[in-house]
């Protein structure tokens, strides 16, 4: 944003459409309704699965752990970049827009905010999973870089990031050729010679690329971890809780990770379209599948919901299954009992 601000002759220079007349530019739009209506019930579905997690996340119970603080700052960037991953471009596709003849200020601005919200939430993915080997090794002096208050500082650092990314990387464009966001605001206009490397992103670039090394170390060490503390067998070792947050964080950033990658490669390299399409789809999980992972591997995000939904159903359901659990147990303890008094006699 900061060169759409501070250097707006060079900005007027490279990011115009006198290159073209108004009727070619219109011959390059290529509509798709089913794409867009697609994105946006998409778009809609991760919101409404969204929203009630989050507020369950706030819980004391949950929100005391370090886990839950991150987990929660993910959700809310997530919320917003549902907007730029699946409504906005949803809405594009279907009317078929290419950045000219009109190259709107709009898209720059809002692309620049979605791209710091991307980097932010890459950030905050690699610092969940840090937190998770933490967690798992317990190591007096890495358990206290998230005790207290702290995880709070690290917050902040993914917040400043976002700022950072949002003040100086450049905005990107959507273009039907593709129905993807590209910094290349002439991308599949073969009329259209010019330098494209005027417009990438270096930030963009090793955002991802960092993100990629270091979410395959992160979670590489995760995997082994999780695998050499359940050959123990043991609670005292690692915990129901532990176990789940940790599946949960791995299968969120493995997301990021190749949603990072193909957009990563697609900036540069020549790309078929259906891998760009791969790569829309994968951000746009990568922002709405979240939810979807909390609600079936969490019983305790998943319970809560469903009281926030339905408070008047799940008390007599709840009180029902803990009744026959207890008559269960009891049934149980009786059987094993039985034999001992069988044998005093």
């Amino acid at each position: 944003m900061e060169f759409m601000l501070f250097h707006r002759q060079e900005y007027d220079r490279i990011y115009n459409c006198s290159i073209l007349s108004d009727a070619q530019w219109e011959r390059h739009r290529r509509p798709n309704a089913w794409f867009g209506v697609f994105s946006i019930i998409s778009g809609c579905v991760y919101l409404i699965a969204y929203i009630p997690c989050l507020v369950v996340m706030l819980k004391h119970e949950l929100i005391k752990h370090s886990c839950y603080k991150l987990m929660f700052y993910m959700g809310i960037l997530d919320c917003f970049a549902i907007i730029t991953s699946c409504l906005i471009p949803g809405v594009f596709a279907w009317v078929g827009m290419v950045s000219c003849p009109h190259l709107t200020t709009f898209q720059y601005v809002v692309t620049s905010i979605a791209l710091g919200i991307w980097c932010s939430e890459c950030l905050t993915c690699v610092v969940l999973s840090f937190n998770r080997c933490v967690d798992l090794w317990r190591h007096k002096y890495l358990v206290a870089l998230f005790s207290q208050h702290r995880t709070y500082y690290w917050i902040a650092l993914c917040f400043a990031y976002l700022l950072f990314v949002t003040t100086f990387a450049r905005g990107l464009f959507f273009s039907s050729n593709a129905y993807a966001w590209f910094f290349d605001p002439y991308y599949g206009v073969a009329e259209v010679h010019v330098d494209k490397s005027m417009y990438m992103s270096r930030i963009h670039y090793v955002n991802n690329i960092s993100v990629i090394i270091l979410l395959t170390a992160l979670n590489t060490v995760l995997i082994v971890s999780m695998y050499w503390k359940t050959r123990k067998s043991s609670s005292a070792y690692l915990s129901r809780m532990q176990r789940r947050v940790t599946i949960q964080t791995v299968l969120v950033c493995f997301i990021n990770f190749f949603a990072a990658f193909v957009y990563a490669y697609m900036q540069f390299l020549p790309t078929p379209t259906y891998v760009i399409l791969l790569g829309q789809l994968t951000w746009q999980l990568s922002t709405g599948l979240a939810p979807f992972i909390y609600l079936v591997l969490n019983p305790t995000i998943r319970e809560s919901v469903a009281e926030l939904i339905y408070p008047k159903f799940i008390e007599p359901i709840s009180r029902f299954v803990s009744c026959n659990v207890s008559a269960l147990e009891m049934e149980k303890k009786t059987t094993e009992t039985t034999p001992i008094l069988k044998l005093s006699r």
